[in-house]
């Protein structure tokens, strides 16, 4: 038949797709590098900080207090044995993307009746852009979906045979969820449902189960507050209300999960419309025959943690100021929801005792479209760059090229610190801001403890560059009116200023005759 596969022939397929996914990994870094961003910097700076005794330190030099600690740790050993953080995290994530191609077509070889299907999800798993878009990056998220697909199994486990080996391990495995990204609090909640409704005991002590796994999965994190809560003035960092609604963010979680199964051509209500009705499809065949299904207690884990993962990103990004909903936050949805969409298609195919030629040629279509997408966006970042500050147009900036050979005394303020942190090395202080990041409504007063800066400093340097566009800082214009700005370089994409005080701030754009 169409479908079947011989198990060691369908095992060596898999194997072939993991070392393929690691060496994607490899070809797309094989330039700068990972792909970095000010988030990937704060993560490998803390990893170096730590190896140097100085504990959890991010780029800027203030305490590592927005982010969770497991992903510097991580790294840590071997930057303590002398390999750069971007190597290891590199090396790392090549590692994750091919576990999670791999294990997760381990478990469907193992448990589908057609074989072939668990092949097809490897090979989904392979050409997925929300996997390869972290992979690529200096991001814990790789690690992130590894242990949420552990904690899975683990789960299911449990809900098979209710010991508490598996109960505890469970609980680890959330718990360094939750280190490794604070929206990990979505697999505890779905572990606590799984707890709570399996078993095989009375209601009250599921309860109490529950609340138990609920209570050692948190702990750990609630520990990493009560540190960061001593040794500074907040537990989780500097946090603003979020300026997008709940709404809009359902929009973009729902315009970018159908990214995964459409090409972005066709047109968005359309893409929402087709998801929306797979969605309730799915949803249907959960209730009347998933949970019911030989593999009932995998559908209950699955289902329940895609609903409780995507319940708490869409709460938390309504309510904080994050980055805009995209890969990063959605890629732990991606490989449940694809083995649920196979375990359900598994059983349909046996339910009519036929092999569907029709599902067969739309998974076949299915990878090849995303698998050239795939593979074009894999030789792009091998000629480009992998994304962020690992990029062409970065690593040949004049502004950088000149803060390498020529290092600017401190202090030092740019209107992108990340980029100059992150391509020189240099300690870069961030220009002043008119409100937090992504948070309208909240303002600082930056410019005000700026100037003050600048009436008690000889001198400093500020380093502007021209293409980027942050509404959250001051504009060049509004630090004119405050400080004097001397220009003392210019180049194709910035300009490097010597920053002093000034008692007429009135007249400063014309002393420096800076454009606005």
């Amino acid at each position: 038949m169409l479908l079947e596969v011989a198990p060691r022939t369908a095992f060596s397929i898999l194997v072939v797709l993991a070392l393929a996914a690691a060496v994607t990994v490899m070809v797309s870094t094989s330039l700068y590098g990972p792909g970095m961003t000010t988030v990937a910097g704060d993560y490998l700076f803390a990893a170096r900080s730590l190896t140097q005794g100085n504990g959890f330190v991010q780029q800027d030099g203030s305490l590592y207090l927005d982010y969770p600690p497991l992903f510097p740790i991580v790294l840590a050993p071997a930057v303590a044995l002398g390999v750069d953080p971007a190597v290891a995290a590199r090396w790392f994530n090549a590692v994750c993307l091919a576990l999670i191609v791999f294990l997760p077509s381990l478990w469907l070889l193992r448990h589908l009746r057609w074989r072939a299907l668990a092949i097809f999800g490897g090979c989904i798993f392979l050409v997925s852009l929300p996997l390869l878009d972290v992979a690529v990056m200096a991001f814990p998220e790789p690690l992130l979906v590894l242990l949420v697909l552990l904690t899975l199994w683990a789960l299911w486990r449990y809900a098979e045979c209710g010991r508490r080996g598996w109960y505890l391990t469970a609980a680890m495995l959330a718990a360094l969820c939750c280190l490794t990204r604070y929206l990990g609090a979505g697999v505890i909640l779905a572990g606590a449902v799984v707890v709570l409704v399996s078993g095989g005991q009375r209601a009250g002590r599921r309860l109490i189960n529950a609340i138990g796994f609920g209570f050692l999965a948190l702990l750990p994190t609630a520990l990493w507050f009560f540190r960061n809560a001593i040794v500074s003035s907040s537990a989780w960092g500097d946090r603003a209300a979020a300026s997008v609604t709940l709404a809009h963010n359902i929009f973009l979680a729902f315009n970018m999960m159908t990214s995964w199964f459409m090409p972005e051509r066709v047109p968005t209500p359309l893409r929402i419309g087709v998801l929306a009705l797979a969605c309730g499809l799915l949803g249907v065949w959960v209730v009347r025959r998933g949970l019911r299904h030989a593999w009932g207690n995998q559908v209950l884990v699955l289902s329940t943690y895609v609903v409780a993962y995507l319940g708490v990103l869409l709460a938390v990004t309504s309510l904080v100021a994050l980055d805009r909903m995209g890969s990063r936050f959605l890629a732990p949805l991606y490989v449940p929801s694809i083995v649920l969409l196979l375990i359900a298609m598994d059983d349909t195919l046996y339910a009519r005792r036929t092999t569907n030629t029709a599902v067969v040629v739309v998974v076949l279509i299915w990878c090849f479209v995303f698998g050239r997408y795939a593979v074009r966006n894999v030789l792009a970042m091998h000629v480009d760059g992998a994304g962020g500050y690992s990029s062409q147009s970065w690593e040949t900036s004049e502004t950088i090229a000149h803060l390498r050979v020529a290092p600017l005394s401190p202090p030092v303020y740019s209107n992108d610190a990340y980029a100059v942190n992150i391509l020189t090395g240099m300690s870069t202080r961030p220009s002043p801001r008119r409100y937090m990041f992504n948070s309208r409504q909240t303002p600082t007063d930056d410019l005000g403890r700026f100037t003050t800066a600048m009436d008690t400093t000889a001198s400093a340097h500020l380093v502007w560059f021209d293409g980027v566009k942050r509404d959250y800082l001051y504009p060049i214009g509004d630090l004119q009116k405050h400080v004097l700005l001397v220009v003392e370089s210019r180049f194709a994409d910035g300009t490097i200023y010597e920053v002093k005080p000034c008692s007429q701030p009135a007249l400063h754009g014309q002393v420096t005759g800076e454009r606005q």
